[in-house]
């Protein structure tokens, strides 16, 4: 704001919560301490801070309009819809961890990472979408919890990587199709339509068609309401579900683990260890040279699983399991979401699309 220009390193970033870190360097920097977003109610005034259409330094005023929005806009990048696409779509859930807070302060291109704060001036939200058909602020705008930014931030910085965490279900927001279809005897929460083998979910009892409409005491009445809720647990850590069977309330404790099974916190070290290669962004030069769009080459191959594969060096990835790798961080964000083969497909030394297949 008072018009320095700093240069910033970047420590990580997120495509499931659209959230980054940066490192700059400086003296005498402002800053903002977090709030908790879950104390937010729908009609708390909330200022909106950004940068919209180059206008430095812009604040907006509106209220909280609704909570735990979900819109789809992050981790949106599975789109194809061939049937090898919808099979492994079935089989791994959405990508994007949205729980939004929905304000009808005025937010266009130009605010997405400013800050949404409370009366108190603390950091509550980070301002990052509006619905609009012209482009513009039509009324409704979208940032994410700080209880999500929060979590991703601190992972970052201590692993490289957010420790994600799932409970070991499949299924949705209660709607009233299904309501009417499994005659349901609750109108709002999260139906398990199915149980990961070994998960969480299913050791701890839970079983398909309960309707889960709590976690550590606070009411979850959506998907993203139990994603929110979720976001600040790491590997290895408890909640305690309560759950609607039938019309009679329960309660189970189930132990959190990593998308893969483990309860393990895992750093990026760790990961790559594990796949046992070194990776660059292509450079644009060489994406036009190989004709692709986007890709990651192979740089080194040590023991591990990419050299099991037989994958070899100098080899361009472009998909794993059709989903275009933009970035080295995609590889291991598309990996860990896979249950069961990893379809990796590229572009050899010679120029020429090849593929392998890992079970």
């Amino acid at each position: 704001n008072d018009g320095r220009v700093l240069k910033a390193n970047v420590v990580g970033r997120d495509p499931q919560t659209d959230i980054a870190v940066i490192k700059i360097k400086g003296d005498d920097l402002k800053y903002l301490a977090f709030g908790n977003s879950n104390d937010l109610q729908v009609g708390d005034w909330v200022l909106a801070v950004g940068n919209p259409f180059n206008l430095t330094s812009t604040v907006t005023a509106g209220i909280v309009s609704a909570k735990g929005r979900y819109v789809g806009i992050i981790g949106n990048e599975r789109k194809n819809s061939s049937p090898f696409d919808r099979q492994q779509q079935a089989k791994t859930p959405p990508s994007g961890i949205e729980s939004f807070i929905q304000t009808d302060a005025a937010v266009n291109p130009g605010n997405s990472g400013g800050a949404l704060v409370n009366l108190q001036g603390e950091l509550i939200g980070i301002n990052t979408a509006i619905a609009s058909q012209t482009g513009s602020y039509t009324g409704y705008s979208f940032a994410i919890p700080a209880t999500i930014a929060r979590k991703a931030v601190s992972d970052i910085i201590e692993f490289g990587e957010v420790q994600r965490v799932v409970i070991g279900i499949q299924g949705g927001t209660v709607v009233p199709q299904i309501v009417d279809r499994e005659k349901l005897k609750v109108n709002q929460g999260v139906y398990v339509s199915d149980l990961t083998e070994d998960g969480g979910a299913i050791k701890a009892g839970l079983k398909n068609g309960d309707v889960i409409v709590g976690i550590d005491g606070a009411r979850v009445n959506s998907m993203g309401d139990l994603q929110e809720q979720l976001a600040p647990h790491r590997p290895g850590e408890k909640v305690v579900l309560l759950v609607n069977r039938k019309g009679d309330e329960k309660e189970f404790s189930v132990s959190l683990k990593t998308p893969s099974g483990d309860t393990k916190t895992v750093g990026s070290a760790e990961f790559w260890a594990y796949l046992g290669a070194d990776m660059e962004k292509v450079s644009d030069k060489d994406l036009e040279k190989l004709n692709i769009d986007a890709g990651v080459r192979v740089t080194k191959i040590h023991d591990g699983k990419f050299k099991t594969a037989g994958i070899p060096e100098g080899f361009v990835i472009t998909n794993i399991n059709r989903a275009q790798v933009q970035d080295v961080p995609d590889v291991r964000s598309f990996i860990e979401r896979i249950n069961g083969g990893v379809f990796i497909e590229g572009v050899g030394k010679d120029g020429k699309d090849d593929y392998y297949f890992r079970k």
